[in-house]
């Protein structure tokens, strides 16, 4: 069975088997949700975001960070592991006490 979704929402486009993302009704990009939202600056130049995670893994690399992009949720993510957090670059990035700081600060750097 097919369904076609026509969303604006990212969380939803995540949960997709397949993305097609269309800019002045032509096909800009179209592959699987990890593929598509790797792309960060395609997607924002044409006024779309990416998933929350994809967005702070991708300030983490913008800041120098060696962290992939390929993880579209909390739940597909790396675990954590000692050592590998810088503390400090989190807490400029996700200040104490916001809910993404809580979910996110879990993940590795």
């Amino acid at each position: 069975m097919t369904v076609v979704m026509i969303t604006h929402h990212m969380d939803e486009a995540e949960l997709a088997d397949r993305v097609v993302v269309l800019n002045h009704g032509q096909v800009y990009l179209d592959g699987a949700p990890k593929e598509i939202f790797q792309q960060v600056e395609q997607l924002r130049s044409i006024g779309l975001t990416v998933p929350e995670t994809v967005k702070l893994l991708y300030d983490l690399h913008q800041e120098g960070m060696d962290v992939s992009l390929s993880a579209i949720s909390v739940e597909s993510a790396p675990t954590p592991s000692a050592g590998r957090c810088r503390h400090a670059a989190w807490k400029n990035l996700f200040p104490k006490g916001k809910r993404t700081w809580n979910q996110l600060s879990k993940l590795t750097i």
